[in-house]
Parts: C-alpha cells; sequence; structure tokens
C-alpha cells in the first residue's frame, strides 16, 4: 500500500511538470535609491516565438505586481527595422523608463535514473477443495529520465543613460516533464520578485489604469 502511494505521488508531480529558479543579482551604487515604474521587456532570443513567450511570462509576472510592463514584441514587430532614432522614439512615446533584457546563455541536463520496481496483485478463488490464485505482475521504472537546467543572464538598465541598474546571473532548473513555458514561468516569477523586492521596479497600475490596459489589443494576457 506504501509503494503505491508513494508511486502515485511522483506519477502526480511528474505529470504536473515543475521548476525553480535561483539568481545572483548586483545593484550599481549610483542606483541604490533609483525606482523605476514602466519597464520594456526585451528577451535576446534569436526564435521569435520563444522571444515572444519570455516577453509576455515576465510582463505578466510584473503585471500582477502592478508594474506597467510592456512586452519588445508588442512596440517593435519582428518584421521592421529600426534605427537608433527610431527606437529611442518608439520608447519614449509609450512611455518607457528602463528596460529589463533578457540573454540565454546556456542549457544542459541533468541525468537521473528511476529506479526499477516490480508490484503484484493477486486474488484467491476456491472451487471446492481447490485454491486459485490469480496474479498480475507490474514493473516500473529501469530507465533514466533528464532535467533541463537553463542558465541567464538579466539586466535592468536606464532607459535614459542606458547604464546597468541591475546584472544578474540566473539558473533555472526543471524536473524531467518541465516543458519551456514552466521554465519561462518560474524565471520570469523568481526575477519579477526579486526586482520588486529589491525596490528597483514599483507598483505604478491602479486597478481602473489596469483594467482600461486589459481591452488593448495585447499578446500577455
Amino acid at each position: 500500500m506504501k509503494k503505491h502511494l508513494i508511486l502515485s505521488i511522483f506519477v502526480m508531480l511528474s505529470i504536473s511538470g515543475c521548476a525553480i529558479t535561483s539568481v545572483t543579482g548586483f545593484i550599481d551604487p549610483a542606483y541604490t535609491s533609483t525606482k523605476f515604474t514602466s519597464p520594456l521587456v526585451y528577451a535576446h532570443f534569436s526564435d521569435i516565438a520563444l522571444k515572444k513567450k519570455m516577453e509576455y511570462k515576465m510582463v505578466k509576472k510584473l503585471r500582477g505586481k502592478r508594474v506597467d510592463a510592456i512586452a519588445h514584441s508588442d512596440l517593435y514587430p519582428p518584421t521592421r527595422t529600426y534605427s537608433t532614432k527610431e527606437e529611442d522614439e518608439v520608447f519614449q512615446h509609450y512611455g518607457r523608463d528602463s528596460v529589463i533584457a533578457i540573454l540565454f546563455k546556456s542549457d544542459s541536463s541533468q541525468k537521473v535514473y528511476v529506479p526499477k520496481t516490480t508490484t503484484s496483485t493477486g486474488n484467491v478463488s476456491a472451487y471446492g477443495n481447490t485454491a486459485y490464485l490469480n496474479s498480475t505482475t507490474q514493473t516500473y521504472g529501469g530507465y533514466s529520465l533528464n532535467k533541463p537546467i537553463h542558465n541567464y543572464e538579466v539586466k535592468l538598465a536606464d532607459g535614459k543613460s542606458k547604464n546597468i541598474a541591475w546584472i544578474g546571473s540566473a539558473q533555472t532548473k526543471g524536473d524531467t516533464t518541465a516543458n519551456m513555458d514552466i521554465m519561462f514561468g518560474s524565471l520570469a516569477s523568481k526575477i519579477s520578485s526579486e526586482l520588486v523586492a529589491k525596490g528597483l521596479i514599483v507598483k505604478s497600475l491602479e486597478e481602473s489604469v489596469e483594467k482600461n490596459k486589459k481591452n488593448r489589443k495585447s499578446g500577455w494576457n
């Protein structure tokens, strides 16, 4: 009974998928008292789909903390080419004061072995003076799985001076069923919490303003 319970819990955790992110950051001394309110989230990924997914995850987490964040993909369509001047004009037009830049550095995996276990169930039936045993044996495990590990560099830059206010190294570790959606969600949750906790980014959205924002055409919600 205990074996079945442990196995059931393991299966439930595996199906749900999870990931955890750790981060080590440094605040530039010149920005210890600076508070940004309207960051532009920029994921420096070559794959457009992954870039949008990462940006939208981060924006969603920040907006959940009442921070007026916007995804780079929503302001700068990948079908267009912008000069530095044009980029600045768009940045200012949408009232951005900072940039959260996310750079994917590397990925690896940790191999874990699932030990083989065997369980048997059965019942006994009797016919006259003869007893018959009906049993079923099931085998689990006996193979290896990979746990993904992603490494990132994240920066918070001053929108006016372009100076780096905060820089951090982040590592996200997932379980054997963690997909990109889960990995990105863990990173976004950790980074957004870190920047808000450090006081570098502060709440700037009121409830009424947020409701109006959600009515706009946007891909993050």
